[in-house]
């Protein structure tokens, strides 16, 4: 069953508040899909997100790119990549130092290719 939260968030004055009743009704789901869900959260919502997450019995499909979120919050890193969806072997940090050699690596190439 697919549930939209908005509605009982909306009587919670703070960020943290509305997280924290969100997480309370979706306890017994088997999966959560979150799609940006620091985008418009200030610090503190940010920090009630992640111990929702933590806290949080279920699967968790994210897709983000908050770097302070994940790192708080996820145990394991999925890629997607040329069509293909693989686990990543290791944290956040790492996943981000092998971005930025491909895409030095890629920029490298591209330098070459014009000449």
């Amino acid at each position: 069953m697919i549930k939209d939260l908005s509605p009982l968030t909306a009587f919670y004055s703070s960020g943290g508040q509305k997280i924290r009743a969100a997480f309370t009704e979706i306890q017994g789901a088997s999966i959560v899909l979150l799609d940006e869900p620091s985008n418009h959260l200030d610090l503190d919502e940010v920090e009630a997100l992640i111990q929702g997450l933590v806290l949080f019995q279920g699967g968790i499909l994210m897709v983000i790119h908050d770097e302070h979120l994940m790192s708080g919050s996820v145990d394991k890193i999925w890629v997607i990549s040329q069509g293909k969806v693989a686990p990543f072997h290791g944290n956040f940090q790492a996943h981000k130092k092998i971005l930025q050699f491909s895409l030095n690596q890629g920029s490298l190439a591209l330098v070459i290719n014009q000449d």
